[in-house]
């Protein structure tokens, strides 16, 4: 078993005591975390808050460098870090190398982002323009499901433009992030990046409500969400928020199913489903509905449940107890109003956390599963007949993070994507990000956005110089 310490001012420090981090494939504790407390929490923000003003002043070339050796540690370390994200969350060590290598891609496209340099106006009179600052320091709060991607993203973003951040990792899945730390500790200048753990919620409400906290990132759920906004309120500190999504996936009857059903069951599947963008609703034409529960269920049966850590599973456990206990709720509600469960995939028997894969039809209009999110394997097929009905549907609720369009004709889709109310629309692909790219939700997914120039913006202040030209003080 691995012990892991907080990293606070450069020094790798143990907290009051420890906590255990469960492996989900078989529920044996694989290591243990620091129960780190308020005095922790005071000494990282204040660590922060020293390193800001010399980090903030140096030029964005030398950040950059920063960065560069960042990605270059993440690199080195890939292996281990994979095995950790796989020991702590689940999901197969394919996927979870894929995370750790898209997280090294973050930091080392940062330098390729430019703020931009905006002139408002420039006449005979006046020279009005704006200038970025940093905010100071940033409190990242990243979830379970992605445990070091999520937490890089608002790590390399912030301290690109300029901030100091303190980190506070779910505690379910704290080891890869304290890894991180591990080894990093010494590349940067101390204070800039520090990273602390707990077993209890307080630590995170006391972090974003902290005097010296100027702005809080969280990705998670949409309740959270609402209550770092109550707890962050009091100083109307900067929040950038990505929260839950219920997206739906439209296939229009132009569409072969042989040629989309590979795609659609990884979307909706990966990561065991605990993936805030994946489908979670498939809306498909019912001329091709039926065809398309075929291929579906043909691409599912492909589908290899277990253990992460072994080479054949395809999809690994849920993340935990809680999770498991919550899909079958959805699955009662759903059977319970009349549901069909078109196909299950197996299990493994006994310890872990395993949900099967599960394709539903027949779905009442109220079903849970159609209105909240369900973060897990489920994928619900619903047939459509017209264009109208079905962007009714795919918009109705509370949530607007990401849908998806599949059609032959581009031109349609791009059509119909200026009717979803969402914050992206995929055409023909579906959770696909890209660091260039900017991703943020509407409604009730979020506020503001990562990745991409519009992201770090997020991590700015922005400052409009005015000038009048032309003019004697002397």
């Amino acid at each position: 078993m691995r012990e892991f310490k907080a990293l606070i001012n450069g020094e790798l420090l143990p907290g009051e005591g420890t906590f255990d981090v469960i492996n989900p494939a078989n529920e044996e504790v694989v290591g243990g975390a620091p129960e780190n407390t308020l005095y922790d929490l005071d000494a990282a923000v204040s660590a922060a808050s020293n390193a800001f003003p010399a980090w903030s002043s140096i030029s964005v070339q030398d950040r950059s460098e920063y960065l560069q050796k960042i990605k270059d540690i993440i690199e080195e370390n890939c292996d281990e870090l994979a095995e950790l994200v796989t020991l702590e969350q689940g999901k197969p060590l394919v996927e979870a190398r894929n995370e750790v290598e898209r997280s090294a891609l973050l930091a080392s496209v940062m330098p390729f982002l430019q703020l931009p340099q905006d002139t408002y106006l420039d006449d005979q009179t006046n020279h009005a323009y704006a200038e970025y600052s940093p905010l100071g320091v940033v409190a990242a709060i990243p979830p379970w499901n992605y445990p070091i991607l999520s937490a890089i993203v608002k790590i390399v973003s912030a301290i690109y433009v300029g901030n100091t951040v303190v980190v506070k990792p779910s505690p379910l899945t704290p080891m890869s992030i304290l890894k991180f730390g591990e080894l990093i500790k010494d590349v940067l200048p101390k204070g800039v990046i520090n990273i602390i753990t707990s077993s209890h919620d307080e630590l995170g409400r006391l972090m974003t409500m902290h005097t010296g906290v100027d702005a809080v990132s969280f990705t998670g759920s949409s309740t959270v969400g609402k209550k770092i906004m109550e707890s962050s309120g009091a100083r109307l500190k900067r929040i950038i928020l990505e929260l839950g999504g219920n997206d739906a996936a439209v296939v229009l009857e132009d569409v072969d199913p042989q040629k989309v059903a590979k795609d659609l069951i990884k979307n909706a599947f990966y990561n065991s489903g605990q993936v805030c963008i994946g489908i979670k609703r498939l809306y498909v034409h019912e001329s091709k509905f039926e065809s398309m529960k075929q291929a579906l269920v043909a691409e599912l049966k492909k589908l290899v449940v277990g253990d992460g850590s072994t080479p054949e599973t395809t999809m690994g456990p849920l993340q935990n107890q809680s999770q498991v206990d919550s899909m079958h709720r959805f699955l009662n509600d759903a059977v319970a109003g009349g549901a069909e469960v078109l196909f299950q995939s197996d299990i493994p028997e006994g310890a872990g956390f395993f949900f099967p894969p599960t394709l539903l039809t027949n779905l009442a209009e109220d079903s849970k599963i159609l209105v909240d999110e369900a973060f897990g394997p489920f994928l619900p097929i619903i047939p459509f007949k017209d264009v109208d009905e079905v962007i009714k549907k795919a918009n109705q609720g509370v949530y607007g993070l990401a849908g998806s369009v599949w059609t032959s004709d581009i031109e349609k889709g791009k059509s119909l994507a200026k009717s979803l109310r969402t914050g992206t629309v995929w055409i023909n692909q579906h959770r696909a990000l890209h660091p260039f790219v900017p991703f943020g939700g509407v409604k009730e997914s979020g506020i503001g956005c990562e990745m991409g120039v519009d992201g770090l913006l997020q991590y700015t202040e922005r400052r409009v110089v005015n000038i009048l030209k032309e003019v004697d003080l002397s």
